[in-house]
């Protein structure tokens, strides 16, 4: 779905979605509901977990491409390569990478031109900014 628009009625339209484990909303925002139904509590991670989705992580505010890969890249080692449970895994992955230094950063992603992405000083993703965006919901 990476090359194509979803939008909200798309997924509660067709809610079968089959024995998802997790749903990853990567676009910026995507945790939020609407501004127009302030009322109704249905935003893409509810949608989700109707369709059928054990649980959806969303963020919550504009995510850095960059800061978003190291914490996806944690995330995932964490969860599926050493069986940590979802919400553990995000915990683990999101303090990591506030406590990251330059140094380990450039050790972890070879190659990665990471000029345009964090705060000057030793730990780039110090600030709730850079790691805090992402929130889990689980159905």
């Amino acid at each position: 779905m990476a090359d194509e628009s979803i939008t909200l009625a798309d997924v509660i339209e067709h809610r079968r979605l089959g024995p998802a484990k997790l749903v990853v909303l990567s676009a910026c925002e995507t945790g939020l509901p609407a501004f127009e139904l302030l009322d109704e509590a249905v935003a893409f991670p509810t949608a989700w977990i109707e369709a059928g989705a054990s649980a959806v992580m969303a963020s919550l505010w504009f995510a850095d491409d960059l800061a978003t890969m190291v914490l996806m890249s944690k995330f995932y080692e964490l969860w599926r390569g050493r069986g940590v449970g979802l919400a553990e895994a995000l915990r683990q992955a999101q303090r990591w990478v506030r406590e990251l230094d330059r140094g380990d950063r450039a050790e972890s992603f070879p190659g990665v031109d990471f000029s345009s992405s964090g705060d000057p000083g030793d730990r780039p993703y110090e600030n709730p900014h850079w790691w805090a965006a992402f929130e889990l919901t689980v159905g």
